[in-house]
């Protein structure tokens, strides 16, 4: 290779922060616009989740407030419960427990052994502990 061929660099090089970055961006469009526009995307977005996990809803005749029967109080239990487990797999956790799965005996055997030494472990330091403090009370006289 000539030294007018230039070998392409790995990375490019970093860039100077600009002073402008800094600064946060801004709408052009009033604060009440964005706020509704906003509050619009946030409802299309539960309703496509609604769509794609539907609840069993509540009857529209049960009454609301005070007068609610035991009926309707359950209700609203059973409601509130399949809402929490419709959330199931898709929070945080969600990637750890779609990847979960049955462990093979032999993995089972392994964790279990290594568990198993780990608390045998630990009880023997807080009877060690227990054994050093009881001679050193002993030492001090201390009841």
């Amino acid at each position: 290779m000539g030294e007018s061929e230039k070998k392409p660099q790995p990375f490019p090089p970093p860039l100077e922060p600009d002073e402008e970055e800094d600064e946060e961006p801004t709408s052009s469009l009033p604060d009440p616009v964005v706020e509704r526009e906003a509050q619009k995307a946030l409802e299309e977005i539960e309703q496509e989740i609604d769509e794609e996990h539907p609840t069993r809803r509540v009857p529209e005749h049960l009454p609301s407030g005070p007068q609610k029967t035991f009926v309707d109080k359950a209700w609203d239990a059973q409601v509130k419960v399949e809402n929490r487990l419709k959330r199931i797999g898709h929070g945080r956790y969600g990637r750890v427990i779609k990847m979960a799965r049955k462990p093979e005996p032999e993995e089972f055997q392994k964790a279990s052994q290594i568990t198993g030494i780990g608390i045998a472990i630990l009880g023997a330091m807080g009877f060690a502990i227990f054994l050093l403090m009881t001679w050193i009370m002993g030492l001090l006289n201390v009841k």
